[in-house]
C-alpha cells in the first residue's frame, strides 16, 4: 500500500472519531452531489465549540457569530496540509461515508440509463402489438396511464412487469376470442388464475381500462357506466346478472329458431334483461323495425299502459327504458336493433345530463336514431322550476347540431324540464295505425 493510500486510511480514521466534523462533511457531500466537484461555500450556524475550534482558521469570527460561510476549497486546502498532505480529499470523504458520492447529475443520468434499459427490454419481451404501441406511446407522450406506469415503476418496478405481461396476456386472448363475450373475472383467471386480477380498483384493472381506451380512441373512463362501455366495446362483461335493462315488445333470436320473448308480449308483461340473457343472441327486431326508447322508468311505465292494444301481435309496440345512463345491457340491445335495421326513437329529460346522452346516442347510431321531442316548444311546454345554472357547463361539450336550439333555449331560461309531462304526446306519437 502506498503512502499516500495509508494517509487517506489514517484521514478516514481521524474524521470518524471527531464529532465535530460530522456537520461540515454533510455539508460538503451534499454540496458535491449538487455541484459534481468541490467547490461552493458551506453555510453552518449555531456552531458548537468543536466545529468552532475546526472552522476557526478561517474565519476567526465565528466565535462571535456562532456561524460560517465557508468555501469548501479553503476548507478542502487546510485539512489537506500538515499530517494529511497529498491526501485525495475525495477518496477521504468517499471511505468516511462509506460508500461512493455520485453527483445528482450523474445519478439522473444513470437512472434514466437504467429505465430506458428497462422499458425497452419490457416492450421487447411483449406479443401483442396494442400492448407495444400503448406502453411506446404512453411513454413517449406522457399520456395513457403514464403517471400510474411511472409511480409503479419508482416503487414497484417487479409489479409493474407482471402487469404489463397480464395485460400482454389478456389482449392476447382477446384477440383470439372464439366466444362472443367473457366476463371479466374469466379473463383475469385465464391470464393470472387470479379472478379479481382485473377488478377495476387495482392497478392492473385501471391499466386494463387505458389500453383498451386507448385502443379504441377514447379518453379514458371515469364513470361506471363508461368504463362498462370500454370493457363492452373489447367484448368483456364485468357483470353479468345485474346489468340489466326493461323492455317491451323487442324480440330476441337464436340464428334463426323460434323467438325467445314472445309470451311477455303477448301478455303485456315488460321483460327485464340481463347481460346473461343477451350473450347467446345472435340478432333482436322490433315490429315494423321501430324502437321507442325512454330515459324515466315511471314514463316508461305510463307509455305501456297507455298504449292502445299493446298485447296486439299485428299493432304491437316495442319499448325500451334506459333508466339514466345506458348500462352494458342497454347498448347490447340497442347495438343489435341498430344492426337489424331498425329505427331507434330516443327521448329523455332537458337537462344537461338529459341532452349529454341524446347526443352520444345520435353519434354511435347516427340517422338510425331519431331525437324525439327535442325541438324548443316541446322544451317549453314541460319547462319546471328546477334550476340548472350550475350545471349549465355541461352543455358547451354537446356539439349535436340537432340539439343547438333547444341548448341555446335552455341556457336562456335556466330550467330542466322532464319528459314525464310529455307522457300523452309521447303516446299519440306511438299508437299503432288501426
Amino acid at each position: 500500500m502506498s503512502k499516500i493510500k495509508v494517509k487517506e486510511k489514517e484521514a478516514i480514521d481521524y474524521l470518524k472519531t471527531k464529532p465535530g466534523y460530522k456537520r461540515i462533511l454533510k455539508s460538503i457531500i451534499d454540496k458535491y452531489r449538487k455541484l459534481g466537484h468541490l467547490g461552493g461555500y458551506i453555510i453552518l450556524d449555531k456552531l458548537t465549540p468543536e466545529e468552532e475550534v475546526i472552522l476557526a482558521p478561517l474565519d476567526y469570527s465565528i466565535y462571535q457569530t456562532k456561524t460560517c460561510k465557508v468555501k469548501v476549497q479553503n476548507f478542502v486546502n487546510l485539512f489537506c496540509t500538515g499530517r494529511f498532505e497529498e491526501v485525495d480529499f475525495l477518496e477521504v470523504l468517499k471511505g468516511y461515508k462509506g460508500e461512493a458520492i455520485i453527483p445528482h447529475k450523474e445519478l439522473k443520468e444513470q437512472a434514466c440509463t437504467e429505465r430506458e434499459a428497462f422499458f425497452n427490454k419490457l416492450l421487447y419481451s411483449l406479443k401483442s402489438p396494442e400492448v407495444q404501441r400503448w406502453l411506446g406511446d404512453s411513454l413517449r407522450e406522457k399520456k395513457y396511464g403514464y403517471q400510474l406506469v411511472v409511480q409503479l415503476y419508482t416503487h414497484q418496478k417487479k409489479l409493474l412487469q407482471e402487469i404489463v405481461k397480464s395485460l400482454d396476456k389478456a389482449l392476447e386472448h382477446l384477440e383470439n376470442l372464439k366466444e362472443e363475450w367473457l366476463s371479466l373475472p374469466l379473463l383475469a383467471s385465464k391470464v393470472t388464475r387470479d379472478a379479481h386480477y382485473f377488478d377495476l380498483n387495482t392497478q392492473a384493472g385501471k391499466l386494463l381500462l387505458y389500453v383498451l381506451s386507448y385502443k379504441q380512441g377514447t379518453a379514458y373512463p371515469t364513470a361506471l357506466e363508461s368504463m362498462n362501455e370500454v370493457l363492452y366495446i373489447a367484448r368483456i362483461i364485468k357483470d353479468e346478472v345485474s346489468n340489466t335493462t326493461i323492455c317491451y315488445g323487442i324480440e330476441g333470436w337464436v340464428q334463426e329458431d323460434k323467438p325467445l320473448w314472445e309470451d311477455f308480449w303477448k301478455r303485456g308483461q315488460p321483460l327485464i334483461l340481463a347481460i346473461s340473457n343477451l350473450k347467446d343472441i345472435t340478432h333482436i327486431t322490433a315490429p315494423m323495425n321501430k324502437v321507442y326508447i325512454i330515459e324515466n322508468p315511471a314514463v316508461f311505465t305510463a307509455l305501456l299502459q297507455g298504449i292502445r292494444a299493446y298485447n296486439d301481435p299485428c299493432r304491437r309496440v316495442a319499448l325500451i327504458c334506459t333508466s339514466g345512463q345506458l348500462n352494458t345491457s342497454s347498448y347490447m340491445i340497442l347495438d343489435k336493433l341498430y344492426a337489424s335495421t331498425t329505427t331507434l326513437y330516443y327521448n329523455g329529460d332537458f337537462d344537461p345530463e338529459g341532452l349529454q346522452i341524446a347526443a352520444k346516442l345520435k353519434k354511435r347510431y347516427g340517422e338510425s336514431l331519431v331525437l324525439w321531442h327535442y325541438e324548443v316548444h316541446d322544451y317549453l311546454k314541460v319547462k319546471g322550476e328546477v334550476s340548472i345554472k350550475e350545471r349549465l357547463s355541461k352543455l358547451q361539450s354537446i356539439e349535436e347540431p340537432q340539439l343547438k336550439n333547444v341548448i341555446e333555449c335552455l341556457q336562456k331560461e335556466g330550467m330542466a324540464g322532464y319528459q314525464e309531462l310529455l307522457v300523452e304526446e309521447l303516446i299519440k306519437d306511438m299508437e299503432p295505425l288501426e
